[in-house]
């Protein structure tokens, strides 16, 4: 709190100023109010009174709030050092699908002021992982929030942002539209939940996808113009062969099911199981040899667990959840998941598998309700799977 120092100044002295000729803006100030303060060079605030009442009624609102409504009147902006004026209570983070998609933060703010405003205005910084600022933005509340009342305010990020920080805001308080800046004594920091568990050698939102992301890519945009149809009447891509059950119609536009390549891998390896023949790509797409390796029987056993015609969610996230580089939650009763991925690369190692299987295994994942953000070699993924009964 500023310490005062009360200036009385009589009626005469004033007049005589006035008579001299020295009329100023002051002068002009003291008409209209019964006091005026400033602050001098010692951080005291001074206080010229025109009456000895005027100086009374001033001591009265000694308060804080009253402090600053006497500023306001004055036409001059007040700041305040506190964390108490406005609390920050929680940040939510809603990620963008890659580096070229805007996220949307969250901020709940809370008026802890003992007035009521009209306007709240947060100014927030995004940081990265050293701290350092590299973008900010001055999002608002425009309404009326009561006194102990919180609102939600939002932001956009062009990307996924590392983390957030609020050091200062501003308001306007009713009735007497006090315009007032606010400098958090402590500032808010807030890092995006994605961005957690993953390593800062990873984190580069502008380098070249990884080949799971890729893979992931090429198989959920793939269109039906990518496809050629046989006699048959079934479609060929690349190595694979689809059945007419993989084109779907949307919205009158020809789609192939995300899940298509994991579909026609799935047989290969099944085909190859039990016959001990499979498509030319088998052992290049799936464990990204060039050659049929000596243990192949081994490996193509162990990765049938997980990769196989009508596999549900279940186990491929098992086989996921089972990576040390993977962390998360994976409720299967409630088949509600959500996990990252800090490295997929070596989430490909200790699966055995190939990065491209790896990123047609995330695109079949895609099929169910869900989210993925991929970051340079991570990954973000949620995934709920609504299941239906029948009334019957």
């Amino acid at each position: 709190m500023k310490r005062f120092t009360m200036v009385f100044i009589a009626v005469l002295l004033l007049f005589a100023l006035s008579a001299c000729g020295n009329a100023s803006s002051s002068d002009s100030l003291l008409s209209d109010y019964q006091y005026q303060a400033h602050i001098d060079n010692n951080d005291d605030i001074l206080i010229l009174a025109k009456t000895q009442k005027a100086l009374e009624e001033f001591i009265l609102q000694s308060t804080q709030n009253e402090i600053i409504s006497a500023f306001s009147d004055l036409d001059e902006s007040y700041e305040i050092k506190s964390n108490d004026v406005v609390s920050i209570e929680k940040v939510e983070f809603e990620n963008g699908k890659s580096a070229d998609s805007y996220s949307t933060i969250y901020v709940t703010a809370r008026n802890n002021s003992g007035k009521s405003l009209k306007l709240l205005n947060l100014n927030i910084d995004f940081i990265d992982e050293n701290g350092d600022i590299t973008n900010s933005t001055y999002p608002q509340y425009g309404s009326v929030l009561d006194d102990g009342q919180a609102c939600r305010i939002d932001a956009l990020y062009k990307g996924i942002p590392y983390g957030i920080r609020i050091a200062s805001a501003s308001l306007t308080t009713l009735p007497d539209d006090n315009y007032i800046n606010i400098l958090f004594e402590s500032s808010f920091i807030a890092i995006n939940p994605t961005m957690q568990d993953v390593p800062k050698s990873t984190v580069d939102a502008t380098a070249t996808p990884s080949l799971a992301e890729q893979a992931y890519l090429e198989a959920t945009t793939l269109n039906a113009s990518d496809l050629t149809k046989t006699q048959r009447g079934t479609y060929n891509y690349r190595y694979w062969n689809f059945g007419e059950d993989e084109i779907s119609k949307i919205g009158g536009k020809t789609v192939v099911n995300q899940g298509a390549i994991y579909n026609a891998i799935s047989w290969d390896i099944a085909n190859y199981k039990d016959f001990g023949a499979g498509s030319s790509s088998l052992f290049k797409v799936v464990l990204g040899a060039e050659e049929k390796p000596e243990n192949a029987n081994q490996l193509i056993e162990e990765i049938s667990a997980f990769v196989f015609p009508d596999a549900t969610e279940k186990e491929m996230l098992a086989a996921l959840e089972s990576c040390s580089c993977v962390n998360g939650e994976f409720d299967y009763s409630a088949r509600h998941y959500e996990f990252t991925i800090s490295d997929l690369r070596e989430c490909a190692n200790e699966l055995h598998i190939s990065e491209e299987m790896l990123g047609y295994i995330l695109a079949k994942l895609d099929e169910y309700q869900s989210e993925f953000v991929f970051i340079g070699n991570t990954l973000s993924c949620t995934i709920n799977v609504k299941t239906y009964q029948s009334v019957f």
